[in-house]
């Protein structure tokens, strides 16, 4: 192969030194220009929309909510948590996924207004449970939706209809390209929420036509086939949006949903556990890792986060038996299914089982099994003692 003369490696140079201009001129304008001259928005990067003119005596909200409240409307707190984050407060981000514990709260606080303020990955359980009831039997009635939250209200109170927006959509009229993308999609997801497929989807068109490689927008896209069931869309869109922010939590929680759905334990073990590194002591994160690492069959994954959640919800005097329960059984799988420390898993594994049958919660079936497995493996050890 003949060298490159000195004339082809000036041309080859100029051509490189033009890409690496172009390059660079795109991403400083990208991330350093054009967010100087066009910052984004309060009203998009902030809940103050909503929260300006709320109005509440008794108020739930969810764990995103308290830092916003403390900052921008801070008496509508309880004085116990102006301060430190102390065990109301604990107790109202575990009520996200127990839904029991919301209504031993609502029986202690009774609440006339609920807060679900951030993204509704960390809060389907009691989203769910708030809107399983035909209306005119709820308890609470959504009022207001926006970009940031969800307002629930006790009593007889007029129900929010999508309608409603337009006053919300008035408001962001002045906003350029990529602040509007963020509104209309992070409404879209709570749109897409409470029911409303079609027209979620719809606002998540106008959201990529507005800006096509908005996070927010493809990780809404993402949630719209994620409800369809769509796995194979869901993770493309996803995917998409963790190109451009690899740590956004949306598009990973749409990714995990995404393996889960298609059966893809192992690939949704892996983004659950950049969550739970996100989120090391959430609730809804750890029992969510929990789930996953059983599918997985990571059994030490699975006691690892069911034991965190245990000392959380035990700190609240919450009822853990089916969590002792569960953790019981990861061990015995240990147990039967390896070599190493078969006695250490055989003992944690009765010990767990113990507590879980002390506590009262179990079933008749669950109380025979845990017996069972106890039983089996120590069979097991004493077998393998034998060879």
């Amino acid at each position: 192969m003949r060298p490159w003369s000195p004339k082809t490696k000036r041309i080859l140079l100029r051509v490189i030194l033009a890409v690496l201009a172009v390059a660079g001129g795109w991403a400083g304008w990208k991330y350093l220009l054009r967010p100087w001259l066009f910052p984004p928005s309060p009203l998009v990067m902030t809940p103050q929309v909503g929260l300006a003119d709320l109005q509440a005596e008794s108020l739930y909200y969810t764990s995103e909510a308290r830092e916003w409240l403390q900052k921008l409307r801070p008496d509508l707190l309880a004085d116990d948590d102006r301060g430190p984050l102390g065990p109301r407060a604990n107790g109202y981000a575990q009520a996200t996924q127990d839904t029991g514990l919301f209504e031993a709260l609502y029986g202690k606080y009774r609440f006339d207004t609920l807060l679900l303020l951030g993204d509704i990955s960390l809060y389907p359980n009691l989203l769910n449970h708030l809107l399983e009831l035909e209306p005119e039997k709820r308890k609470f009635h959504l009022v207001y939706v926006d970009h940031w939250m969800m307002v629930f209200k006790r009593g007889n109170v007029p129900e929010w209809t999508l309608a409603d927006l337009d006053k919300v959509k008035a408001k962001m009229t002045s906003l350029h390209s990529e602040d509007r993308a963020r509104f209309l999609a992070k409404t879209g997801d709570r749109i897409l929420a409470i029911g409303h497929t079609d027209a979620a989807k719809k606002w998540f068109d106008e959201a990529l036509a507005a800006n096509s490689s908005s996070t927010d927008a493809l990780a809404g896209m993402a949630g719209y086939y994620c409800t369809l069931s769509q796995w194979k869309e869901a993770e493309k869109y996803a995917d998409q949006a963790l190109e451009e922010a690899p740590d956004f939590l949306p598009a990973l929680q749409r990714k995990y949903t995404a393996n889960v759905g298609s059966r893809h334990m192992i690939d949704a073990f892996k983004v659950s556990e950049r969550l739970l590194r996100m989120f090391p002591n959430n609730p809804s994160t750890l029992l969510q890792h929990a789930f996953v690492a059983h599918h997985a069959h990571q059994a030490n994954a699975e006691i690892d986060a069911l034991g965190r959640y245990v000392v959380l919800a035990a700190a609240q005097g919450r009822p853990v038996g089916q969590f002792e329960y569960a953790m019981g059984m990861a061990h015995a799988t240990l147990a039967m299914g390896s070599k190493l420390s078969i006695e250490a898993n055989v003992d944690r594994a009765a010990e767990h089982f113990s507590k879980a049958l002390a506590s009262g919660e179990l079933t008749a079936d669950q109380r025979e099994e845990a017996l069972h497995a106890v039983q089996k493996a120590r069979e097991d050890q004493a077998q393998r003692k034998k060879k």
